[in-house]
């Protein structure tokens, strides 16, 4: 509650660092798509002086771009077209379902479970903390887990192969990251994942301003979400155990030919009903197209998301930070809170750096190593 703008500044600053940076297999293409998202948002009225920017007289971009098109494009419009890419490609066979549907042979026995038990606290506890830094999201949590447990099992060799240990490591680190990247979201209003940034953007929908002071203005809200968390583990547990098999096998059995038409008129119905307005339409198909290169080439549709929904707050806290400094830039690094978000920013930055050397020069000596094997 006592940071002040320069604070937020550098909070959302380290944000689109890390984000940017973490998120996707490419720091530049990060970089790129998280700038691109500062761009698009920053279409509409001046926050400050109420000019109107990047609008090309349009009327209906002076308000700027709403989130709930830009949502639906850059998510479900490119995974339609993604799958129905796919599909084309196999000669629209879609799934293949086992011939045989007798599952009692895989069922995980008292031994596995013994096995696994020690497994799933550890990588629970793995995917628990990296769930917590914002910008790394389930992805980074299973495979830290995996190549973890990796390490410590005895019978390292047989993983890759089913075994039961090599799948509880990584599952258990995914679910795990889920509660802990609400903390990032709530107490500092920075989405660590896409679900978080989802999730973010139906609070600011309804007008919930996301925060320290959401503790204090929002409480009930609060309170209402961990419930909603206890509820929905309990119901995960319920129908993963019970249902799973059932509502694969039946999801399995839809052709594709009826499943992606039907998402896409339910896409089109949810960008028309936010304003009423085709002009929404519109643009939920352009981003839905922007979003499907944007994939298709390995850029960050998370990392444009979350940049977008950012950027409003980081220009306002920009803008009050220069205004109480007549101007000057010396504000963010004089003000020690906000000079250490920098510099966390700019760790992680060349910590991601220097892991993408390393990366790169194992895969030059494999490559090599090869060639001359050869």
């Amino acid at each position: 509650m006592r940071l002040g703008p320069p604070e937020y500044f550098a909070i959302y600053v380290m944000a689109f660092i890390v984000i940017g940076s973490v998120v996707g297999n490419s720091i530049v293409k990060g970089l790129i798509s998280s700038l691109l998202g500062i761009l698009i948002a920053t279409v509409g009225l001046d926050p400050v002086s109420g000019s109107t920017r990047f609008d090309f007289d349009n009327v209906n971009l002076m308000s700027g771009f709403s989130l709930v098109p830009l949502l639906v494009g850059t998510f479900v419009i490119s995974e339609v077209l993604i799958q129905a890419q796919r599909n084309a490609a196999s000669g629209g066979t879609g799934y293949r379902l086992p011939q045989d549907d007798d599952n009692t042979s895989q069922n995980l026995s008292m031994e596995e479970a013994k096995r696994c038990a020690p497994v799933v606290a550890r990588s629970s506890v793995t995917g628990a903390i990296i769930g917590m830094l914002p910008g790394l999201g389930s992805s980074v949590a299973a495979f830290v887990a995996y190549g973890e447990e990796r390490r410590r099992s005895k019978r390292s060799d047989k993983w890759g192969t089913g075994i039961a240990e090599g799948i509880a490591a990584p599952e258990s680190a995914n679910n795990a990251v889920s509660g802990p990247s609400m903390i990032p979201l709530l107490t500092l209003g920075v989405p660590g994942s896409t679900i978080a940034a989802m999730l973010m953007g139906v609070m600011m929908i309804h007008g919930i301003q996301v925060g320290p002071s959401i503790f204090t203005v929002s409480k009930d809200l609060i309170f209402t979400l961990f419930a909603a968390g206890l509820l929905g583990i309990l119901s995960y547990v319920l129908i993963g155990y019970f249902g799973s098999g059932l509502i694969g096998r039946t999801i399995a059995r839809i052709p594709p030919r009826l499943i992606y038409p039907t998402v896409f008129i339910l896409a089109f119905l949810a960008a028309y009903s936010v304003r009423s307005s085709l002009f929404d339409v519109f643009v939920m198909l352009i981003f839905g197209g922007i979003g499907y290169v944007m994939r298709r080439y390995d850029y960050s549709v998370a990392a444009f998301i979350i940049s977008f929904i950012l950027t409003k707050g980081a220009e306002e806290a920009l803008r009050q930070s220069l205004l109480i400094s007549e101007g000057s830039l010396m504000i963010f690094v004089e003000r020690p809170v906000a000079a250490i978000f920098l510099l966390i920013g700019l760790t992680g930055l060349v910590l991601r750096i220097r892991q993408a050397m390393k990366q790169r020069k194992a895969q030059q000596s494999e490559t090599n190593s090869a060639v001359v094997s050869h």
